[in-house]
């Protein structure tokens, strides 16, 4: 007697669903970074859609595709949203019934970072998300978006303690406000800052390299922060970002335009996005401070045209 296959039963209720599939599949991966070899554990998530008429789908074939793609890439120099881009049109090969994939993935990566003073190299880690969907139009799968975004970890220095500060000192002991005096007084709250920045493709372009989200967020905290510190190192950390403060929102408009003084030679598509947040642990409250901001490219255009940079 031959098997049934209950997948293409007729559900009861006859709804599609949008994204079916599988997740926290990790895998090692050797990826290979400007000739440099790091061994990463990314997690993988992989959807399809499901029309209103089948009850199911063929879950193995998700994770197929996975070990296929390991199979054809592992220890090759690719990046990991060009997986997640193969994945993507293999799932709409292999699941026959579905017009749109859904791939994503979540990584961490290491990578050297050197101290200010004593040039010692530390082992920085980053967060590493991203995600490409696929869309089936007649015979032919195209990709239609992907998204990469990367999280770091900074310092911030708060202006307005900082400020505060030097008008309390002035009045208490100076008959007059020296702003020559009172720039020297530099005291202020430091609080640890995590921001991210997502760049959203509508077209096959290559991302930029890891350092390119990493040189625009860590330029735009008031410091760079280390795992390894020596004295020198750690005074000349909290100079800088003292000398630097910043608002949560000052750290958000940095990345922004930042991003656009770096990608002015990329050639994004108008359509082409940006997400950034930031969010402030602070130090002297219990609560934390978020900020987030979304632009096309298009709108960066009309934001910029308009200002003297």
């Amino acid at each position: 007697m031959k098997e049934k296959d209950v997948s293409y039963q007729i559900p009861k209720i006859p709804v599609p669903v949008q994204f079916v599939g599988v997740s926290k599949i990790e895998i090692p991966l050797l990826y290979i970074f400007q000739k440099k070899k790091f061994l990463i554990y990314p997690s993988f998530e992989l959807f399809v859609d499901l029309p209103f008429n089948m009850r199911g789908i063929n879950a193995s074939r998700n994770y197929q595709v996975l070990d296929n793609m390991i199979k054809k890439y592992q220890g090759k120099q690719i990046r990991v949203e060009d997986l997640c881009s193969y994945m993507a049109t293999e799932l709409l090969r292999v699941h026959e019934y579905s017009q749109h994939s859904l791939v994503k993935f979540k990584s961490s990566i290491t990578l050297p970072k050197i101290t200010p003073v004593s040039s010692l190299t530390n082992l920085f880690t980053y967060t590493i998300k991203g995600y490409v969907h696929s869309e089936k139009r007649g015979k032919k799968i195209y990709i239609t978006k992907r998204s990469l975004k990367l999280t770091a970890l900074g310092m911030n220095a708060c202006p307005c303690a900082q400020e505060t500060i030097r008008t309390i000192y002035a009045k208490k002991f100076l008959k007059n406000r020296n702003n020559e005096i009172l720039k020297f007084i530099n005291t202020t709250h430091l609080q640890r800052v995590e921001a991210s920045l997502e760049l959203i493709l509508n077209s096959s372009k290559p991302f930029p390299n890891f350092y390119f989200f990493i040189d625009i967020l860590e330029s735009s905290f008031s410091s760079k922060i280390y795992h390894l510190l020596k004295r020198f190192d750690e005074a000349e950390v909290i100079i800088k970002a003292v000398n630097n403060p910043k608002f949560t929102e000052d750290v958000l408009r940095d990345i922004v335009f930042n991003f656009w003084i770096k990608s002015k030679n990329k050639k994004f598509n108008n359509s082409d996005k940006i997400n950034v947040s930031v969010i402030s642990f602070e130090s002297i409250h219990p609560h934390n401070l978020i900020a987030k901001s979304s632009f096309t490219i298009d709108e960066l255009k009309r934001i910029f045209s308009k200002l003297d940079y």
